[in-house]
């Protein structure tokens, strides 16, 4: 007994042994770093396999040749010379030696001054042009509106303008285009007393004399636009139930003849025609023609010995016909649409026979 105990006393000091051994063997080397174990973070090279200086800027294991990482440096400096590039895994900034002089310290200077001011620069010169461009246009418009001699007594020349030209003459496209949106209601009151403020006149001095004056006239024209508009709206809504009308009759007519029913997605569809709005571009441009057009129409009304006794000045006669222009284009523009829903609502899908008997009966008349 005493036997088999000594013998597992021997095995388990063997086993320990063995043991610590084994440990001693398999415990990982901890590589030490030389010379030649060098690679390049950037093009990936190492000791064996490229040629140049290497370079340790910063306390981390990265790495690099000197031409390589000037090259990187260089690459984020493109948009930014003077930025300041940091090392990617610890963020040490690079510490570039150069050769500096007062000459190119100067002109590093004057080189980001100019980088910085171009967008501000650009900005103020698309403002400029904006302004000059929406000025002439505005001093084209009053010329054609008032013609040449009110026209150019009303502007002046431009040496003696004042800030109100300045605003009241590139506020007029603006105006103009303001008109035909929602807002127009509540800017072209405002903006026509703007305008008669560039003109050297008062609210407080319209009187109401016939002919109209000039300064009257453009002071009660924004109430015009929207008595009108409000009344071609009633004149609209009366299109539209009379069309809301129309397809419940022609359901009952349907359903007696056992035929399709017209659908809500239809009526709908026929509903945006009549209230639908055109173009954005040709909207946009007829209204800035406006004052062309008004003028057009004005010198056809003057044919009319009437027009000529009632609206002796050419102003009178221009606003005139440009009211007459937008009474007649917007009654044609509803008599367009209401066309096209008739035309709509008469649609068929024609039987073979019939198709040829129309190709028939055109090979005939040919």
């Amino acid at each position: 007994m005493s036997h088999f105990r000594g013998y597992l006393a021997q095995s388990e000091t063997d086993l320990h042994q063995n043991s610590s051994d084994s440990s001693t063997i398999l415990a990982p080397r901890q590589p030490t770093r030389t010379v030649d174990d060098r690679r390049c973070w950037i093009c990936f090279g190492d000791s064996s396999d490229s040629q140049g200086q290497w370079i340790k800027p910063c306390q981390c294991s990265l790495e690099a040749h000197q031409s390589c990482l000037l090259d990187w440096i260089a690459e984020n400096q493109k948009a930014t010379p003077n930025k300041t590039v940091n090392c990617p895994q610890c963020a040490t900034p690079y510490q570039l030696a150069q050769t500096n002089s007062i000459s190119l310290a100067l002109m590093t200077i004057v080189d980001s001054l100019v980088r910085t001011s171009t967008p501000y620069i650009t900005v103020l010169g698309i403002g400029c042009s904006l302004l000059i461009t929406c000025t002439t246009y505005g001093a084209f418009s009053v010329m054609t509106l008032f013609g040449p001699r009110d026209g150019d007594r009303l502007i002046g020349h431009p040496a003696s303008w004042t800030y109100k030209t300045w605003i009241g003459l590139p506020a007029i496209p603006f105006m103009l285009i303001s008109s035909r949106t929602r807002y127009g209601d509540l800017i072209l009151p405002s903006a026509s007393f703007l305008i008669l403020g560039a003109a050297g006149t008062t609210p407080n001095h319209l009187r109401f004399t016939w002919p109209l004056s000039p300064a009257f006239t453009v002071g009660i024209m924004p109430w015009v636009r929207l008595f009108y508009k409000n009344m071609f709206l009633q004149v609209q809504k009366h299109v539209t139930k009379k069309l809301a009308i129309q397809p419940v009759e022609r359901v009952n007519r349907s359903r007696n003849t056992n035929n399709v029913d017209i659908s809500d997605r239809e009526h709908h569809l026929e509903l945006d025609i009549i209230q639908g709005r055109g173009s954005v571009g040709i909207s946009l441009l007829g209204t800035l023609l406006m004052p062309v057009i008004s003028s057009a129409m004005g010198s056809l009304l003057n044919r009319l010995y009437w027009v000529r006794e009632n609206f002796p000045q050419p102003f009178q006669r221009n606003v005139l016909g440009g009211c007459v222009f937008v009474v007649v284009k917007d009654l044609g523009i509803l008599l367009y649409k209401y066309e096209r829903i008739r035309q709509y609502r008469s649609r068929r899908v024609k039987s073979y026979e019939e198709v040829i008997a129309t190709r028939k009966s055109h090979q005939q008349t040919q």
